[in-house]
Order: C-alpha cells, then sequence, then structure tokens
C-alpha cells in the first residue's frame, strides 16, 4: 500500500513519483487536492507539487483531474482507517503540511484541514 513516507520521499527526497494505485495512494493524493483548494484556487506551485508527486507531464489535464476530484468530499474517517499507525499519521500531517506552504500562503481553509486532521487523527497539533 502506497504510504504517506512514500510521497514525502517524492518531495524530500527527489524520490521517483508515486503510482497511486491503491486506496491509501488515492486517499493521500485527494487530502492534498483538498488543500490545495482549500483557499478555493489552484496555484501554479500548487500544481507543480502535484505533477512531482504523481509524475504528469500534462499541466491542463492535471488541473482538469484535480479540479474534479476536489468535487468529491474529503473523507477524514477514511484516511484514519486506512493509517492507524502513529508513524504514518504523523508523516500525513507532515504531507499536509507541505501543501499548506506550496503556495507560500497559509490560509484560514487550509488550517481548518489542519484543525480536522489532528482531530481525526489523534495528533495534537504542533
Amino acid at each position: 500500500m502506497t504510504s504517506p513516507r512514500d510521497f514525502l520521499d517524492v518531495l524530500e527526497k527527489d524520490a521517483p513519483p508515486v503510482t497511486v494505485d491503491d486506496a491509501g495512494g488515492a486517499l493521500l493524493l485527494h487530502l492534498m487536492v483538498h488543500i490545495f483548494f482549500a483557499d478555493n484556487e489552484l496555484a501554479d506551485s500548487e500544481v507543480a507539487v502535484l505533477e512531482q508527486l504523481v509524475g504528469s507531464e500534462n499541466d491542463g489535464e492535471l488541473r482538469a483531474q484535480v479540479t474534479q476530484m476536489n468535487e468529491l468530499p474529503m473523507n477524514y474517517d477514511k484516511l484514519a482507517q486506512v493509517f492507524p499507525d502513529r508513524a504514518d499519521r504523523l508523516d500525513i500531517i507532515t504531507l499536509a503540511e507541505h501543501g499548506f506552504w506550496a503556495d507560500n500562503q497559509l490560509e484560514p481553509g487550509e488550517m481548518d484541514v489542519l484543525d480536522k486532521l489532528a482531530e481525526v487523527l489523534g495528533i495534537e497539533e504542533r
């Protein structure tokens, strides 16, 4: 199963893009999309992070896919169910932080996502 660490390795260690072909990977990708749209817009820098994560070379196609993905509600409870391990949950918070800062702005909607993540995952905010 795709882990939060797999996503972090792409962002922090220049690992190859993640192949999202399981429930865990899909939930993590959806979380990133949800974070990027928390301020109701998708910045070029956020698209660049997604391209790095999943290896897309077609910016327009990727924007269309993530816009469609954003229309689905984020299932935080399912995320917690799929990743019960505390280390994975801490990695999810770190991954979310990458998403929050992808556009170099921390928006109130993103803080709401962090609050919800911390609550559902049972992680105290830092």
